[in-house]
């Protein structure tokens, strides 16, 4: 009777066994998810119209110029380390007093004139123009060579 319990418990867990094992095999089926494309919506924007650069006079008694012209009236000296803002490029580079580089029309206060490029460093933020501005006023630079 004992031999006869055992073979019929061996069946019920090898029917489990086998109940397990199917159920597994089926669920592990692969089947095919459509893949969901999502679209954004994204608003519209507008290019800048002008990138913002800023510069600092190398020199002093630096021209501002009201033509682009090394013969045009001087509208004022600037001095060493003075801010300027950068409003546009001229398009082609020019020899000047030995050098060649582009002239520059910029914005010093309230006044708007040109400047030769190798005169001025530049900066694409206000931030590192002023610090370089500090750097000099406080004489914790290192001179250009004149």
């Amino acid at each position: 009777m004992s031999n006869i319990k055992n073979r019929h418990y061996i069946k019920i867990i090898f029917l489990f066994i086998l109940i397990l094992n199917s159920i597994s095999i089926f669920s592990c089926k692969r089947t095919r998810i459509p893949e969901k494309i999502e679209t954004i919506q994204l608003k519209m924007t507008q290019p800048p119209k002008e990138l913002s650069l800023w510069g600092v006079t190398k020199y002093s008694d630096l021209k501002l110029r009201e033509e682009l012209s090394d013969e045009s009236s001087v509208l004022r000296y600037l001095t060493h380390g003075s801010l300027v803002e950068i409003i546009k490029r001229n398009d082609s580079i020019t020899l000047f007093d030995g050098k060649r580089d582009y002239w520059y029309y910029v914005k010093s206060d309230s006044l708007t004139g040109w400047i030769f490029g190798a005169y001025i460093d530049i900066f694409n933020d206000i931030i590192s123009a002023e610090r370089k501005c500090e750097q000099i006023l406080f004489n914790t630079y290192e001179k250009p060579l004149e």
